[in-house]
């Protein structure tokens, strides 16, 4: 069995080959990933490599993402400015999207479009493969986005007014 964090180790894999950070500065954040996933309880967000990255300002979100897309072979999708389809989001448990950094956005015909923070966490991708009854089609999207559309579809945000993401932003 893989451990949880082979998906993080994957990107961190990445980004260090693309010379955008250094062993000695990402192994303290892999580290701090691990704990918190073992220790998530229902409610919490365990964070996300590149959403860590990001808030430590150890690299540009959009550097990062620009990578993703180069060395993932997937392409970049604003969620944001998408029309996030509740029922798609639903398709998967609330947890695994929570921890695996990913959101089913929408649903065309036989096909489920799914958005994830780590196109390198093959794991995560076929988890959610398997557990879908559809083709999978997958986009590459910030952390931000993929909390802010699950919060959204899950009806979150209301309950956490004090959060830092401006209320009624869709």
């Amino acid at each position: 069995k893989q451990p949880p964090e082979d998906g993080n180790q994957a990107l961190a894999d990445v980004l260090i080959a693309e010379k955008m950070i250094t062993p000695q500065a990402i192994d303290p954040l892999l580290k701090r990933l691990a704990s918190s996933q073992a220790n998530t309880g229902e409610g919490t967000t365990p964070a996300a490599l590149l959403q860590l990255l990001v808030d430590e300002q150890l690299v540009k979100l959009e550097d990062v993402l620009t990578v993703m897309v180069d060395r993932g072979g997937l392409p970049y999708l604003p969620l944001s400015t998408y029309d996030v389809d509740r029922d798609a989001v639903c398709l998967l448990p609330r947890e695994i999207c929570f921890e695996k950094c990913i959101v089913p956005f929408d649903l065309i015909s036989r096909s489920v479009l799914i958005a994830t923070a780590n196109p390198f966490d093959m794991a995560a991708r076929s988890q959610a493969e398997v557990m879908l009854a559809y083709n999978v089609f997958w986009y590459i999207t910030s952390p931000e986005e993929i909390h802010a559309a699950l919060r959204r579809a899950h009806g979150l945000d209301s309950k956490h007014p004090q959060g830092s993401h401006a209320p009624g932003k869709s």
